[in-house]
């Protein structure tokens, strides 16, 4: 009884504020989930409040909508927020210390866009933060964090810019994450 109240302690603090998607429990087959929130994403076509994911404590099966309001970011990820020797110290730091654990398909294409659309860089910084790797989370650095980011982003074909992704929450709160580049 004592670890179900924790669970749910834990769960109702990532709930609230920034944090909230910071240490959900990995779901094994959550596609079905992820379709589902993707498609009621599309049908109630949200640019302007972000509606963000987030498994409930019912399970895959379960999915919760929280209406935040935020700023709008600045930028999205189409607007070349990384370079190419960012993503190749990326890729490099990703296959020491990731790939032990994860494949690259899970940050690319549909699956990573039905989880990480609409949020931020931030958002997915403070994931990988504070959860990966598992036998030492934060050890990467900021720097590495970043690193990582851009690697992800060149995997899914976000262009490349003359600067740095920057590893500063401001900056990182700033970019979008979006599934195809913005309508100008």
């Amino acid at each position: 009884m004592k670890n179900k109240v924790k669970r749910n302690e834990a769960i109702r603090d990532q709930t609230q504020g920034d944090n909230y998607a910071l240490n959900q429990p990995r779901l094994k087959n959550s596609s079905h989930c992820c379709k589902l929130a993707l498609l009621i994403t599309i049908i109630l076509g949200l640019p302007c409040t972000a509606y963000q994911l987030l498994p409930s404590a019912m399970g895959a099966a379960g999915i919760a909508l929280q209406e935040t309001q935020t700023a709008e970011p600045a930028k999205s990820v189409w607007d070349g927020v990384y370079t190419e020797a960012q993503a190749g110290r990326g890729e490099t730091l990703y296959g020491r210390e990731c790939l032990k654990c994860h494949d690259r398909s899970e940050f690319t294409g549909y699956r990573f866009i039905s989880i990480w659309g609409g949020r931020t860089a931030y958002d997915l910084f403070e994931n990988l933060r504070t959860t990966m790797p598992l036998d030492g989370p934060g050890r990467l650095g900021r720097q590495g964090y970043t690193d990582v980011i851009a690697y992800i982003f060149r995997c899914n074909e976000f262009p490349t810019g003359e600067l740095e992704l920057a590893s500063s929450a401001e900056t990182l709160k700033q970019i979008r994450i979006e599934p195809r580049p913005p309508q100008k």
